[in-house]
């Protein structure tokens, strides 16, 4: 259900933001950086709040389905998976879950393997948000890629 509610979370928002189309290559790698929070709670309306300085960066290269992702306290490599209930699902190179070898940056979390956030892209690839289901709710970032994300 919440896995449900996160997925229509992210499409209305890269739909919300996708009318700004960039002719990227296919295969160009992204870099990216946040520029607003994402909360959504309880099926409640979502709420973002934009801020200059939130130090959230994705690099993502859609061919290799890798990357790395940088958050307040720590930078860690990725790949990005099908959901963990639907291995199945789509392998859209835009869209999935981000597995990492190491959950955190303190030594209880290296060698913690985890699949934890939604990451997806808008098909421009100039757009994304990154998101965790939590306590009910889904909340996260949002951002822009390309020449936008200095």
């Amino acid at each position: 259900m919440m896995q449900k509610l996160a997925a229509g979370v992210v499409l209305a928002l890269l739909s919300a933001t996708s009318a700004q189309a960039a002719s990227v290559a296919a295969e160009a790698a992204l870099s990216c950086r946040a520029t607003h929070t994402i909360n959504c709670l309880d099926g409640e309306a979502c709420v973002r709040s934009p801020d200059e300085f939130i130090p959230i960066t994705v690099d993502y290269d859609p061919a290799a389905r890798s990357g790395d992702l940088c958050t307040y306290t720590y930078c860690r490599s990725f790949e990005m998976v099908a959901a963990p209930s639907a291995p199945n699902q789509s392998r859209d190179a835009l869209t999935g879950f981000t597995f990492s070898a190491d959950s955190g940056s303190t030594d209880e979390y290296r060698g913690v393997p985890v699949v934890d956030f939604q990451l997806s892209f808008n098909e421009a690839r100039s757009r994304f948000v990154l998101v965790n289901v939590a306590n009910g709710g889904v909340s996260g970032w949002g951002g822009v890629c390309g020449a936008d994300a200095p």
